[in-house]
């Protein structure tokens, strides 16, 4: 009766907007010297039929799943707003099941006045790169933590530009239990001073301090109801290069993912680049300690995390390479990258008659030094680790080299090595009993054999002794014109110790594109993994079965 009740209001709802809508424009085209009314947004439809395939996982009670979304946005001159609504009946495999039902959890109010803006609702927001605070939402991983409550924005002076907001956190279809507050304050040192206006050199800092608070109720444990996040961070700019650095500190906030550590946290991180025609590095570095930050100490793996913590590590998006994601390590990692790219000209001894382009990453991510403490007061803390010592255990390294070359007018090759080494420590869900030491190979191949017809086509190879061993993928995609796709695969796991666990994962996907409007349908076998989304992750399970997809906007 509540789920009946809820969508007659919602579609009274809908009605009620749609039609006020349509009066809007109605007026206005009739108006003239008048503010213009915008109405937009954008819709997803992902939905799976599952079948029963007995080699590759169980019998699933739900045969059908279901991810949907609908934002409704609308502005007129200072005023804005919108609302969002999502549907999991039930959701996708992989997906949360808490999130199934339907609901509208996101929806806000903005007013713009001058130079200050109030926004009354659910909003995103972050302050510097994230390390004490970033709210967002990802649709693929099933991720939102948007705050439900104020928030204010205000250019107090050229160059000076303040952020503060107070409120609760999305928890699926409810609320966090604890209470976040937060400020940020930014400064352009250029705008701020006048006679450094037009100087080459460009000068941001910033400040940020979070908090949440809790309620102490643990008989075990005297918990602090206050915890509090503070950061600084400066960025530099001259010409061709860049500086950024952002160091934080985190009082004590015994919790779930740190076993009750009454240990302080801290995490810094520095990027530095490089840019001229046809290169550029870019170096990172950063430092992480016991900075897992969540509006409910009970909370663990993606639950009310308020911050952000860079993974530091690339992203990559070939099939085979996503096997070993890395997931960021909250309670304790160092690590480096590095990137390179260059772009060889044509007629040198690396560009050849049409130029070649290459791009080198080197990532590397270890454990924290550990010195274990005993005795007294100091119990609680557990342990102490020197700043700038890295720890013997290494997490994850990443080592890719890619060259992008156009063989003539028609066809483009991109050849790729990746080696990664993977802990199961970083690696979440992955049952082995060593690390995984892998080398990836992959060439792609684009022909377009006539006016508005490509061919596309992918060989991978991965070479492993750990987990399942080695893998071949075929992939073979055919675009006509912008409107129409279609492709092929196979990933084949042939190199199983278990022979009669050497299966194919075939699939085919075909799908059309008109505008804003895509719609796509896929068939076959999907193999088991962690999907990662900038260090954070979800597990997939196994399945077989035909999936559509709907994704347009207006």
């Amino acid at each position: 009766m509540k789920n009946k009740f809820f969508q007659l209001r919602l579609a009274l709802f809908l009605g009620i907007f749609f039609i006020y809508s349509q009066a809007i424009r109605a007026q206005e085209e009739n108006t003239e010297g008048q503010e213009a009314t915008y109405i937009h947004g954008d819709f997803q439809t992902d939905a799976q039929y599952y079948f029963y395939d007995p080699k590759i996982g169980p019998k699933f009670k739900e045969k059908v799943g279901n991810n949907t979304y609908l934002n409704l946005l609308y502005d007129r001159g200072n005023l804005s707003g919108g609302i969002r609504f999502e549907n999991f009946q039930p959701a996708l495999l992989g997906y949360d099941k808490r999130l199934n039902g339907t609901g509208i959890p996101f929806r806000f109010v903005n007013y713009r006045w001058k130079d200050l803006s109030v926004t009354l609702g659910n909003f995103y927001e972050q302050f510097g790169n994230g390390l004490i605070y970033r709210s967002y939402w990802e649709w693929g991983l099933g991720f939102d933590n948007s705050v439900d409550g104020v928030r204010l924005r205000y250019n107090i002076l050229e160059g000076i530009h303040l952020k503060a907001f107070a409120g609760k956190q999305r928890f699926y279809f409810d609320k966090s239990p604890g209470i976040v507050r937060g400020i940020d304050a930014e400064f352009s040192l250029n705008e701020l001073i006048p006679k450094y206006e037009f100087s080459p050199y460009r000068v941001t800092l910033g400040l940020g301090a979070v908090s949440k608070y809790q309620a102490d109720d643990n008989p075990s444990y005297k918990l602090p109801e206050n915890v509090s996040a503070i950061s600084s961070r400066i960025k530099l700019n001259h010409n061709n290069f860049s500086l950024e650095g952002e160091y934080a500190w985190k009082s004590q906030d015994p919790g779930e993912t740190n076993n009750n550590s009454y240990r302080y946290g801290n995490a810094l991180l520095l990027n530095g680049v490089y840019t001229t025609k046809g290169f550029g590095i870019s170096l990172g570095a950063k430092r992480i300690d016991n900075f897992d930050f969540r509006s409910s100490r009970n909370a663990n793996l993606n639950d009310l995390l308020i911050n952000y913590l860079p993974p530091l590590t690339p992203q990559h998006t070939y099939r085979l390479a996503t096997l070993y994601p890395y997931a960021t390590q909250p309670q304790g990692e160092m690590g480096i990258q590095s990137d390179i790219f260059y772009n060889a000209p044509e007629g040198s001894l690396l560009g050849g008659s049409t130029g070649t382009n290459f791009a080198i990453n080197y990532s590397r991510i270890n454990d924290i030094h550990r010195d274990s403490l005993f005795g007294g007061a100091r119990d609680v803390i557990r342990f102490k680790s020197p700043f700038l010592e890295a720890g013997k255990k290494t997490l994850y390294q990443n080592l890719s080299v890619e060259m992008s070359k156009k063989l003539n007018s028609s066809m483009k090759l991109i050849c790729t090595y990746i080696f990664i080494e993977a802990s199961k420590q970083a690696v979440q869900g992955i049952d082995t009993k060593s690390d995984i030491f892998s080398h990836i190979g992959v060439a792609d191949l684009s022909w377009k054999f006539k006016p508005k017809h490509t061919l596309r086509w992918e060989l991978q190879h991965l070479y492993t002794k750990q987990h399942y061993n080695s893998w071949a993928m075929f992939l073979m995609e055919y675009q006509i014109g912008s409107h129409y796709f279609a492709a092929i695969y196979d990933e084949y796991n042939y190199g199983n110790e278990k022979k009669d666990k050497r299966f194919h994962y075939p699939g085919a996907t075909i799908g059309y594109t008109r505008g804003t409007v895509r719609i796509s349908i896929s068939g076959g076998r999907q193999r088991a993994g962690v999907f990662c989304v900038g260090g954070v992750c979800r597990v997939v399970p196994a399945s077989s079965g035909v999936s559509a997809s709907i994704i347009a906007s207006f």
